[in-house]
């Protein structure tokens, strides 16, 4: 029989199952953000597990997770069926049984796909801020903070599930509205999580949507071509994602509407920002326009997937490149967004050698694979979070998906620091320079430390 954790609390007890429960064959389908997720059968359905791999601590993060999503009983979100265990390993497993998604995510469409149809657009757009209404209206609110398209599954007919709550919160009410450290995806994340300004927590996601509803409009991530650092530093400065893009979709009866709810959401102030209450109701008003044209629009996608693939989903793809931009940076605080984004401003209009002259014997001015190796320690102990070091290095194919996951995959950020270091080291000068533009922007003061030490 299986047993339950002893953490779990409230009406819905989930049962805990072991990979001896789960039927052969297990499949890959795609990598999540901290863990995998294959397909296999349990009680005569496809499911999903969604795996965790390392320290026993990762128990009470699986449970925080279990519990936001055992609160979230919406036909929009997605169905937690079991939780796994698997404690007979060096490292132990953990994971989340959910429904599986044949159909995969916003990005899966967007790469199976195009053009999608508009009424599957709005219906989707309108299905996603019914999902978040539903959350937020939740005593307390439920916030999803990483609101983007690889995190809105489509079951068979395309109806949204969203998923992913690791990066949820739930709001007091006495919350104090700053967030303090920060979650999310970069490109979705609003200005003000880049400048430390106090704000609304639900804003945050209402930001996030107006962005995915651009990425469902234009059917592909926005920022295309800008790395994280130049999203942080513009995003506050007023960069949005492309209208010109949206411009040549031609004249598309309500879409309008849509787009000026989606600027209203990516206000550059929160208080400028319409709640999913008054969202969801602009959004039924589109639906309703293009509901009885719905069937159709299923009808087409599904023939265009079975044409395209063979009637396999590609679940696999690039096209969304926030899946390989920093998604957990609640490490890293609003000043140190500030700091990184000012100096990386400053190494690109003044070299090294301009500021501090060539041969002058100031650290860094050399070799930067003899300036890793000699300062190595203090580099390792002045990193203050690695993720998005090793996205960004991963975005640029400088290390590699396995590399990154390795680096990622240490439980401290002291060790995940040496192993990136270690990394870095074998693949030479090239990989070392890349790595040491990166680092001091992100640690500005760290030459002035070696040199006063």
């Amino acid at each position: 029989m299986a047993e339950m954790f002893p953490e779990q609390s409230g009406a819905m007890r989930l049962p805990v199952i072991s990979l001896a429960d789960l039927e052969e064959p297990r499949v890959w389908i795609a990598r999540g953000g901290f863990g995998d997720i294959y397909r296999s059968q349990k009680w005569g359905l496809h499911v999903a597990l969604k795996v965790m791999r390392g320290s026993r601590e990762l128990e009470k993060e699986l449970m925080k997770e279990v519990v936001l999503m055992e609160r979230a009983q919406s036909v929009y979100i997605l169905h937690l069926m079991a939780i796994y265990s698997n404690p007979d390993k060096d490292h132990v497993e953990y994971g989340l049984v959910m429904q599986y998604m044949r159909n995969g995510s916003l990005c899966t469409l967007f790469s199976n796909v195009s053009p999608l149809p508009w009424p599957l657009k709005f219906r989707i757009l309108n299905q996603v801020a019914v999902a978040m209404y539903y959350l937020h209206d939740l005593k307390p609110p439920l916030l999803h903070l990483d609101l983007k398209p690889s995190n809105v599954l489509l079951d068979d007919y395309f109806m949204v599930k969203l998923t992913d709550f690791g990066l949820s919160k739930l709001k007091s009410s006495t919350a104090s509205s700053n967030l303090g450290g920060f979650s999310g995806t970069y490109p979705y994340m609003p200005p003000e999580a880049f400048t430390g300004r106090n704000y609304k927590k639900e804003t945050f996601d209402v930001y996030s949507y107006g962005v995915l509803t651009w990425a469902v409009l234009a059917e592909k991530e926005p920022y295309q071509g800008k790395n994280f650092f130049e999203i942080m530093d513009q995003v506050p400065k007023g960069l949005r994602p492309d209208m010109e893009e949206l411009n040549s979709l031609g004249d598309v009866e309500m879409l309008h509407y849509i787009k000026a709810l989606m600027t209203q959401c990516w206000h550059p102030y929160a208080a400028g920002r319409p709640t999913f209450k008054e969202c969801t109701a602009e959004t039924k008003k589109i639906w309703d326009v293009y509901e009885d044209k719905i069937d159709s629009a299923v009808q087409y996608v599904q023939e265009q997937l079975k044409k395209n693939a063979k009637g396999e989903v590609i679940l696999s793809s690039k096209a969304c490149d926030s899946e390989i931009l920093p998604s957990d940076t609640d490490l890293i605080g609003p000043s140190y967004f500030r700091t990184r984004a000012a100096t990386l401003k400053s190494l690109t209009t003044t070299s090294l050698s301009q500021r501090y002259g060539a041969g002058t014997g100031v650290p860094g001015t050399g070799s930067k694979l003899q300036f890793l190796r000699k300062y190595r320690p203090d580099i390792i102990n002045a990193i203050p979070a690695v993720q998005p070091f090793v996205d960004h290095l991963k975005q640029e194919n400088t290390i590699s998906k396995d590399e990154q996951q390795t680096i990622l995959a240490k439980d401290t950020v002291l060790e995940q620091s040496r192993v990136m270091l270690d990394f870095i080291q074998k693949k030479g000068e090239p990989t070392a320079e890349r790595f040491y533009e990166l680092l001091i922007a992100a640690v500005p003061d760290l030459l002035k430390h070696l040199q006063d030490n």
